[in-house]
């Protein structure tokens, strides 16, 4: 990945969850037969690309954790927890409930794990060891409204794909985003790998002409989960 504003490489955690990831979608996807090839030249392009940008202890962890992709889901809470108390943020984005578009099991449970993380780093019990408690103030869900995927309709059903959208009154929150679509696309570019498949959202997007790309990117949605509960009075 080669974010064109700033190098996620700059976080040990992006290393390891990157070469992870990749090891575990290998070992998902592909023929038995290939695995052992694909492990060995993605080691070898890990490890130089980490000798020269760094992150090559974190990268080899990665690969380590990737053969074994079924990682608790206390444990990614608990990750979780410690990266919310650390950076102490206000505003957090995660994707929707339905995955986003697509339905994507790996969009659904990043959803489910946020909500768990963001729930649990406000209380001082939980995860004692990460630090002290942080209460984020709003969690937004990135989402698609019914009134707003005209275009993507007929991409995605044009290469057996599932639609999924929310009503438009679901939506907290539309924002205009027109004024930084070059940069909003060129990070998009950036996930190479994904502009290579046929079926993928962004190689989709990559085959439109500038102003259908635009019209579908211009726009972003959003849905506010409440997260401070309300205040009761207690009987005494």
């Amino acid at each position: 990945m080669h974010h064109p504003v700033t190098s996620p490489a700059r976080h040990r955690l992006f290393c390891r969850l990157a070469a992870r990831n990749r090891i575990a979608v290998a070992y998902r996807n592909l023929p038995g037969p290939l695995i052992p090839e694909y492990l060995a030249v993605r080691t070898v392009i890990t490890s130089m690309r980490a000798l020269c940008g760094g992150g090559l202890r974190d990268s080899l962890d990665g690969h380590a954790g990737g053969l074994d992709p079924d990682v608790p889901p206390d444990e990614v809470i608990a990750q979780l927890v410690a990266h919310i108390r650390q950076f102490r943020p206000d505003v957090m984005v995660t994707h929707d409930v339905l995955g986003q578009l697509t339905g994507h099991p790996d969009h659904r449970r990043t959803h489910q794990l946020t909500l768990l993380a963001v729930e649990a780093a406000a209380l001082a019990r939980l995860y004692p060891e990460a630090g002290e408690p942080w209460q984020t103030s709003a969690l937004y869900a990135a989402t698609h409204t019914d009134s707003g995927t005209g275009d993507l309709g007929p991409l995605l059903s044009g290469v057996g794909k599932t639609l999924l959208s929310v009503p438009d009154e679901y939506a907290t929150a539309a924002v205009d985003v027109r004024e930084w679509l070059d940069q909003k696309w060129a990070a998009i570019c950036s996930h190479r790998s994904q502009l290579q498949g046929k079926r993928s959202l962004p190689a989709l997007l990559s085959r439109l002409d500038e102003e259908t790309r635009a019209r579908i990117l211009s726009t972003e949605c959003y849905t506010r989960i409440t997260l401070t509960p309300p205040r009761v009075a207690c009987d005494s």
